[in-house]
């Protein structure tokens, strides 16, 4: 192989290597980017979880059809529950 042969070939392996490498840091953004968002969306779901836990309390409290669906304070009328 010729010196000038021998030059291409490594340009064009730091071209594909530098190639690799960019592709690599992009990968590496957008896992982060979605790790990210998977805990804003875990945060989410425990904060759903924590209102549907609520709303069963509340449909099981003796104001069931008035509280609408909020936590009830089983201790205040009905009436008071509606505001």
């Amino acid at each position: 192989m010729s010196e000038k042969e021998y030059k291409i070939k490594c340009e064009n392996l730091f071209k594909k290597n530098t190639i690799l490498l960019n592709q690599q840091q992009i990968d590496a953004e957008h896992i982060r980017a979605l790790q990210k968002q998977n805990g804003e969306l875990t945060d989410k779901v425990k904060e759903l979880e924590a209102q549907i836990e609520k709303m069963k309390s509340c449909r099981s409290c003796k104001h069931d059809n008035h509280c609408n669906h909020r936590v009830c304070d089983k201790s205040l009328p009905f009436w008071e529950l509606r505001r």
